[in-house]
């Protein structure tokens, strides 16, 4: 799938619309069987105790001309923490294929130890030639997190080629 649209509806007790919000998913390409995280922030003059939500998507079909691409990359997380500053992550970016990228976007997943979301952070990485390794530091500001107990980051990435 390609730009994917997804659409929160918030309901009160009776049933009715109190309010919608929609975003993007974080990366453009979608492949069969892989996710992309999203973003969608509650809309100002919902009631924080509505009832219920529905959620609706669109998208776009890939024929496989997207400029995205997931295959040929090796992300590692090498250290991670809380700093006075923020939660530090910092990795490499490894690009196997055979042409560089311009750009890896990635998406960092930061879950507690009973498996729930509580962080989500989007950032990238430049200029990785093909056969290279390029390291990434980022602080991610506490905003970031519903919690501060992290057990875990997932990587999610797409790069994109030059030219």
């Amino acid at each position: 799938l390609s730009s994917v649209e997804l659409t929160i509806v918030f309901f009160d007790a009776d049933g009715n619309e109190a309010g919608s919000s929609s975003g993007y998913t974080i990366f453009a390409l979608i492949p069969p069987g892989e996710l992309s995280p999203f973003e969608i922030y509650f809309p100002e003059g919902v009631p924080a105790d509505v009832e219920s939500i529905g959620l609706a998507a669109q998208w776009n079909p890939d024929y496989g001309g997207s400029p995205a691409i997931r295959e040929g990359f090796n992300v590692q997380v090498t250290s991670s923490g809380w700093t006075d500053s923020g939660f530090d992550v910092s990795g490499t970016v490894q690009n196997n294929n055979s042409k560089g990228v311009r750009s890896v976007y990635l998406a960092f997943a930061f879950y507690n130890a009973q498996g729930r979301l509580i962080g989500l952070y989007a950032d990238v990485v430049e200029d990785v030639k093909a056969g290279e390794t390029d390291t990434f530091e980022r602080t991610v500001v506490p905003a970031y997190f519903s919690e501060t107990e992290v057990d875990r980051i997932e990587v999610i990435y797409e790069g994109y080629f030059e030219g």
